[in-house]
């Protein structure tokens, strides 16, 4: 039978650093040698704490191998910037470490919030003594918190591999999820993807977590009762691991504290052999805290547009429109690529999207803020449509509780002060005015009840630019458009009954 967790005791403080406990870690390395210096490295290591007491300046981590006997290096503590005041203010911790999120941000979004973990980054440099297939950076330290799925708190132990026969070796580093709080009963992806600088191959993996003291390798903590290695946490179903891109899919079923161990494995291929060996590898212990949320928001996907509190009116020629939103978010949900959301015109005419990306007051896992930017400036009136959809990341927005802003989620934006003179609402309409066929090849037709007057039809392309003009009447309706290139276009009709703008879209 799965143990009872007592959460109080995670949130506990105590006076003795020596009772600090780990909440996760990990731990990699860069090379930084050259021709004279040829094994020269730096390794990294960054813990998470929970217990906000004492101010360690360094680190002590183990070298050790077959080859070479065992030494210890001293890691300088490196400041790191927050960008989410006045976390650096808090009573014990350390000014330059980086607050990660440990409760819920789904009803608060104040950054008080946000307190409970403090990650802190350690660094220092290395001379090697030569070659050998099996180095290890161990970090050891007593003890870590309490969780469901590893009996009893033994000592957190992580490690980095180096064989570096084939040459020198930067370790992979995962982008590792830093938001650990995360909701029962709802859909989760948590992406692990490395950055790798040498070209070798990735393999993502589940390992058991270790203990041990430095400079013994360590030795796999015993799981509790109804946990096994691939499936360390309680799911619905079936866990889903892409071992090639480190992306785990899941949906949690009970309300737990579980430490998720995934170590990357990269491979090389030895050209005098042929065949893949394994040069380096890095490991991420982390805990997380799944949690009964309420449920989902749907309507917090914005109350500021490019800075505005109560608008939502753009600015003509934008093509970077700035999105503030209620609660902090993930900001590795967020699809670099903008397909996280679409953008349409109000004749439900698409508005292409770009790219994406956090800016303002983020830190870099938590964000308030982020942009689209669209493919061609704004530069017609309009009322516009932002509606959130599944990206190309296989995922909306995710919040810090890991709610997810709901698909078909939607705001309204205004566009009024071009002085374009062109406008796809606002304008003299007359009823029935049709433009087709949409999409069209060769010849357009406008369709609407003409005076004695001729209609002027002005083409514009998707930036705006005027490119061809025709006169129209009840007679001569056609346009010929067979020489336009394929693509989105605009045709503003003026007339003395007419005065309207509608898209259509160039085959």
């Amino acid at each position: 039978m799965k143990k009872l967790l007592v959460l109080i005791f995670f949130f506990s403080v105590t006076s003795q650093i020596s009772a600090s406990h780990l909440s996760g870690g990990e731990i990699w390395y860069e090379y930084i040698g050259d021709s004279l210096n040829p094994y020269k490295y730096r390794i990294h290591l960054k813990i998470h704490r929970n217990n906000i007491q004492g101010w360690p300046t360094s680190k002590i981590i183990c070298i050790r191998s077959s080859c070479f006997s065992s030494t210890t290096l001293n890691l300088p503590l490196k400041l790191l910037i927050d960008k989410i005041p006045p976390l650096d203010t808090l009573p014990g911790n350390i000014p330059g470490s980086l607050i990660l999120p440990i409760k819920t941000g789904c009803v608060d979004s104040s950054a008080s919030s946000l307190l409970g973990l403090e990650e802190l980054h350690f660094a220092g440099e290395v001379t090697l003594p030569g070659v050998c297939s099996d180095f290890l950076f161990i970090y050891t330290q007593a003890s870590r918190n309490l969780s469901n799925n590893l009996v009893n708190a033994p000592t957190f132990y992580i490690d980095a591999k180096l064989n570096n026969t084939l040459g020198p070796n930067t370790s992979p580093r995962g982008v590792v999820p830093k938001i650990t709080n995360l909701c029962v009963n709802q859909p989760t992806r948590l992406t692990y993807g490395a950055i790798e600088p040498n070209g070798d191959s990735l393999y993502y993996e589940f390992t058991n977590p270790l203990t041990g003291s430095c400079p013994n390798i360590g030795y796999p903590v015993a799981l509790d009762s109804g946990y096994v290695v691939d499936t360390p946490l309680t799911v619905n179903g079936s866990l889903n691991f892409n071992h090639n891109n480190g992306n785990i899919y899941f949906t949690p079923t009970q309300a737990e504290q579980v430490y998720l161990r995934v170590t990357i494995t990269e491979y090389r291929i030895d050209t005098n052999n042929n065949y893949r060996i394994p040069v380096g590898s890095s490991a991420v212990d982390m805990q997380y805290n799944f949690i009964n949320c309420s449920p989902p928001d749907s309507s917090w996907l914005s109350t500021k547009i490019n800075g505005l509190d109560s608008a939502t009116i753009l600015s003509c020629y934008d093509s970077l429109i700035t999105i503030n939103i209620k609660f902090p978010v993930n900001v590795n949900t967020l699809s670099p690529d903008g397909s996280d959301f679409a953008l349409y015109n109000s004749k439900d005419s698409l508005i292409p999207i770009v790219a994406a990306g956090f800016s303002g007051n983020n830190n870099q896992y938590i964000g308030t803020s982020f942009w689209l930017k669209l493919s061609s400036p704004l530069w017609f009136n309009d009322s516009l449509t932002l509606v959130s959809r599944v990206g190309n990341d296989l995922n909306t927005l995710l919040n810090v509780c890991g709610e997810a802003l709901i698909a078909g989620d939607s705001i309204l934006l205004s566009l009024d002060n071009c002085s374009t003179g062109i406008g796809l609402e606002g304008a003299i309409q007359i009823a029935d005015v049709k433009v087709y066929p949409n999409p069209a090849t060769n010849q357009l037709y406008v369709a609407a009840q003409y005076d004695t007057r001729k209609v002027e039809a002005t083409i514009y392309t998707a930036n705006g630019q005027p490119i061809k003009t025709a006169w129209l009447s009840k007679t001569d309706n056609r346009i010929d458009i067979e020489a336009l290139p394929s693509g989105l276009y605009f045709i503003s009709l003026q007339g003395e009954n007419i005065q309207q703008v509608q898209s259509f879209q160039k085959e």
